[in-house]
């Protein structure tokens, strides 16, 4: 893994996006140098807006001009940047195809549903988390974060579709994926698809992370102000044998970041 450095590319992010973790995770672990701008939702459209037609997150900007808005898009160019053996797609034809089929899946599957739960969980209680959410945003944002709150919430249920009976049904496809990963785990393979740390093992801690309250630096919210239904959710995956294993993916990710940081 090569040194850590924050200076290079632009990476627009929703801060507390799993999808914007993932792209986040990818670069640190390749040393991929990147100065992070982080918006809220609904206030991220107009800063995308200038760079692209799109206005979705993660969107790396890269100083030759060039714009990558999708997070496996993302996950590809930081991992041009490391060792052979350390590459998040392996070499192999076959490891390659497997890691990439659990990569989508996951990105389609597990991300949409971590948000939806996430989303319908805390959009009621939001307002606990201010100090959370609002991390390391522009100060306008900040200033007109509660304001703009009913119409951020409504925008957010309706774009993503939160509503109590798509988190229900999002809650039954993740517990079958976890009991499903957690079987393939139990035949005693190191990592999802076989020996090695892959863009699968990667992209399923991050897109986890907003039902196992996981982050960079720490958990994503505050634990302390978790109303008992929330924390029991996440208390709930991470007792799952596969939400443990994420838990210590990001461990180790924490780690080497702490090690890389200059």
């Amino acid at each position: 893994m090569l040194p850590m450095r924050r200076d290079g590319h632009r990476l627009l992010t929703i801060g507390f996006s799993h999808f914007c973790e993932k792209a986040r995770w990818a670069l640190d672990r390749a040393g991929v140098p990147y100065r992070e701008e982080p918006h809220l939702p609904v206030f991220h459209v107009l800063p995308t807006r200038r760079l692209s037609r799109r206005t979705s997150t993660p969107l790396l900007a890269l100083a030759d001009g060039r714009i990558l808005q999708d997070s496996t898009e993302i996950l590809r160019f930081a991992d041009e940047h490391l060792a052979p053996g350390d590459r998040l797609f392996p070499e192999d034809g076959v490891a390659a195809s497997a890691v990439a089929a659990l990569e989508a899946e996951l990105d389609d599957g597990l991300g949409v549903d971590a948000r939806v739960i996430a989303y319908d969980a805390l959009l009621p209680v939001l307002r606990r988390f201010s100090r959370d959410i609002t991390r390391g945003v522009p100060r306008l944002e900040r200033a007109l974060l509660w304001p703009t709150a009913g119409l951020a919430r409504a925008l957010i249920r309706r774009g993503y579709a939160v509503t109590p009976e798509n988190a229900r049904a999002a809650r039954a496809r993740v517990d079958a994926l976890f009991v499903r990963l957690a079987a393939d785990l139990s035949d005693g393979r190191p990592f999802l698809t076989g020996d090695r740390f892959s863009a699968a093992d990667l992209s399923f801690a991050a897109l986890a992370s907003p039902i196992l309250n996981l982050g960079p630096r720490g958990p994503l919210l505050s634990p302390d102000r978790l109303p008992d239904p929330v924390r029991a959710l996440i208390d709930g995956y991470r007792a799952t044998p596969a939400g443990a294993y994420a838990v210590r993916l990001y461990a180790a990710h924490r780690a080497a970041r702490v090690a890389a940081a200059p």
